[in-house]
């Protein structure tokens, strides 16, 4: 009796068969990997964009607000002045 290794009864046919669709389930995931990143990057630049507007829209209503403060002051003052005279 000769000796067999014991790779010799492995067959290796189904693994050549299935080898091409490994390597495209790994080029498919990494293809996902980058969209994601991609969209993943350009979510962070919108948030950025909308945080620095929110904030230049904070400081024109808080120059409006403060604007109308003085108008209601100037007015109450000249009610004042105009019933004293």
């Amino acid at each position: 009796m000769s000796k067999k290794s014991k790779h010799q009864d492995l067959d290796v046919a189904p693994l050549k068969r299935t080898a091409p669709g490994i390597k495209s389930n790994i080029q498919t995931d990494w293809e996902q990997r980058e969209w994601i990143e991609g969209v993943n990057t350009n979510l962070k630049k919108v948030v950025e964009f909308l945080n620095k507007f929110g904030a230049y829209l904070l400081s024109i209503i808080l120059y409006a607000a403060s604007q109308l403060i003085c108008v209601t002051l100037h007015r109450d003052l000249y009610q004042v002045q105009t019933r004293e005279n």
